[in-house]
This record gives structure tokens, sequence and C-alpha cells, in this order.
């Protein structure tokens, strides 16, 4: 059992280093064809029209189960921080999809398509 405790941080550890070597492999290699960067600007477009629809939507839910879970801290007698750390961990997701969004119109940008980047 204690030995699953040094398994899981050196697990991790491992995926950040084989995403850093990944991500350094794949920046070196060639842009490709015209044609293969229309094809990465129409996924890129669709894909922020698509985030942008989901935080939508998802932002009346954490709203509301912000909410929800307020109340239900207070009548337990424990806090309605439960709420607000709901809304904080929602926001971190946020904040994390917003750099990766960002990370990937870099990326675009390197294949010179200016891809403008509006947050969700």
């Amino acid at each position: 059992m204690d030995n699953i405790l040094y398994f899981i941080p050196s697990a991790g550890i491992l995926a950040l280093l084989f995403v850093y070597l990944k991500n350094n492999w794949v920046a070196s290699k060639e842009v490709g064809s015209e044609k293969m960067g229309r094809i990465a600007k129409n996924i890129a477009d669709g894909a922020m029209a698509f985030l942008r629809a989901e935080y939508k939507i998802l932002s009346v839910f954490v709203i509301l189960t912000a909410i929800l879970l307020g109340f239900k801290g207070v009548s337990e007698g424990t806090s309605y921080l439960v709420g607000v750390s709901f809304v904080v961990g929602a926001a971190k997701a946020l904040v994390n999809a917003v750099k990766i969004l960002k990370s990937f119109s870099a990326n675009f940008n390197r294949v010179d398509l200016p891809i403008p980047f509006e947050p969700p």
C-alpha cells in the first residue's frame, strides 16, 4: 500500500516528461501543405465555437449548483463556502481551458494561420 503513494506522483512526473518530449517533437516537424493548414484552421474554428457554446451552458449549471451547495452547506451546519469552492474549481477549469486554447492558437500562428483567440 505504501508503494502506491510513490507510484502515483512518479507516474504523473513521467506523464509530464512524455508530454514535454512529445510537444518538442511535434514542434520540430514541418508544417505541411496549405490544404493541411486550412483543415487545421477549420478544426480550430469548430472547436472554439463548441467551447463557447459549452461554457455558456456550463456557467448556468455552475451557478445553480453552487447556490444549491451553499444552501445545503448552511443547512447542514458546515458552511456556504462549499458552494464558493465549487465556483472556484469551475473557474480554475475555465482558466486551464483558456490556457490550452491559447497554446493551440500560438501553435497555429506558428504555421502562419492567424487565429485570434477570444475567450468563451
